[in-house]
């Protein structure tokens, strides 16, 4: 196992993050400095500080509300057999996030 100081940033791809924004992670910058695509799972909110972050390191971002909804319409169309009215999944998340 090596060190986080004997990482070669720049063959970094991918940052997944499940860490709550309270916890108020400060990602070194050299972290982004190869563009990888950041995967916050927190929904609330929408943008944290990792994802802000990312995207103006012109990262690509995907965010924790994204996965939720993606989880939710499969997860009931594999419980129900049926498919799942997704726009309408999503629009209650986004909804629903919005009071936060």
């Amino acid at each position: 196992m090596r060190s986080l100081e004997e990482l070669d940033f720049n063959e970094l791809e991918l940052i997944i993050s499940t860490v709550p924004p309270q916890a108020e992670l400060k990602l070194p910058s050299k972290f982004l400095s190869a563009r990888p695509t950041v995967f916050d799972v927190v929904y609330i909110p929408y943008w944290t500080p990792l994802l802000q972050k990312a995207k103006e390191s012109g990262c690509i971002t995907i965010h924790g509300r994204d996965m939720l909804i993606a989880q939710g319409t499969q997860q009931l169309e594999w419980w129900t057999g049926r498919e799942a009215p997704e726009s309408d999944m999503a629009k209650a998340v986004v909804d629903f996030t919005k009071t936060f």
